[in-house]
């Protein structure tokens, strides 16, 4: 089969997303092309954002796809679009697969499900999420690329380490909350953009630059031994992922869906209460007395308790490598 990939440039993790997902249909024998789609800004902006919005207001769409399915036989090639449905790409004599960020799917978008051959969810989370819009809907699961690291180098563990890139929703205002409070602990460095971080921070927080090279940012990231990813919502969890990968203990939000990738016996889990909404996404906070309980705990953790959860951790990437070509093959299946 023939299948395109779409995502619009946002940061790295939709294109991630894609070459993930290109490298695993190409593993199938199928061919793969990625098509990076101009932002929202772009599309919808100027004469042809104009047109775009012509169409939607009168429904065209709806006419010209029942006339495409009486003239046009089933097509062999399909387009995925990952996190947003790319309008303008539904008039396409496509078959339609739409892989969301549930946080970051936009809810006008709902109306457009019905054009959705089906939505293969990431998550279990995700699945029960957009279920309840009556779309065909398949739990594919997925998994992150670990990039080479030196494994003989010793972790450090006097600084615990966090990236929250450019997003609001990762969980930076709590962790250096938290951080001000306990000046005695070790620093905390945080890969954060310079757009959302706090004006003031404590001493033993340090603020680092999203890394230009990924090769930089593995051998810093893969160093330490501590990782906090505090996060309120997900639609997957690359970092969480690849730090336990790295075999880092990483602590993480207890609910849905980060609580898919990890659980106790991989990590140590922050216990978090529901925050508000993130489009149709609820959002959890991690509960400042559960991140201090569990900094206290790694402090004080031996080698062999930390090495039993870092080696599980490992493990638990590998599982899901194995889960998602398994799942994702299902799914290729059922377009036949």
């Amino acid at each position: 089969m023939r299948f395109t990939i779409y995502f619009a440039k946002t940061g790295f993790g939709l294109k991630k997303d894609a070459l993930i997902l290109s490298d695993a249909l190409n593993y199938f024998g199928h061919e793969a092309t990625v098509v990076e789609m101009p932002s929202s800004e772009v599309r919808f902006g100027g004469v042809r954002g104009l047109f775009l919005k012509v169409l939607k207001a009168f429904n065209v769409l709806f006419f010209y796809k029942a006339v495409q399915t009486f003239l046009v036989p089933k097509p062999a090639s399909v387009g995925i679009h990952l996190e947003s449905i790319f309008y303008e790409k539904l008039f396409l004599a496509e078959q339609h697969i739409l892989i969301p960020n549930q946080e970051w799917f936009e809810v006008s978008h709902i109306p457009l499900l019905i054009y959705m051959r089906a939505v293969w969810v990431k998550s279990l989370f995700a699945q029960e999420i957009f279920a309840q819009y009556k779309p065909p809907v398949q739990y594919i699961s997925f998994f992150s690329i670990v990039a080479e690291f030196d494994a003989t180098t010793l972790k450090r563990r006097d600084y615990f380490f966090s990236r929250t890139g450019m997003s609001r929703y990762r969980g930076a205002d709590n962790l250096i909350n938290v951080w001000a409070h306990h000046p005695e602990w070790p620093p905390l460095k945080i890969v954060i953009d310079p757009s959302v971080r706090p004006a003031v921070k404590p001493d033993n927080v340090e603020f680092l630059d999203i890394f230009p090279r990924h090769e930089d940012f593995v051998s810093f990231a893969s160093g330490s031994l501590f990782h906090i990813y505090a996060t309120e919502t997900e639609g997957f969890g690359h970092s969480i992922l690849e730090a336990m990968g790295y075999g880092a203990l990483v602590m993480v939000t207890d609910a849905p869906p980060m609580n898919e990738i990890a659980n106790e016996n991989c990590a140590l889990m922050l216990t978090a209460e529901y925050s508000g909404q993130k489009s149709i996404a609820p959002r959890f906070a991690v509960k400042p007395s559960a991140l201090e309980q569990a900094v206290e705990k790694a402090l004080v953790m031996s080698d062999e308790e930390t090495a039993a959860i870092t080696t599980a951790a490992q493990q638990r990437v590998l599982d899901f490598k194995q889960a998602f070509y398994a799942q994702l093959e299902k799914a290729i299946g059922n377009l036949r």
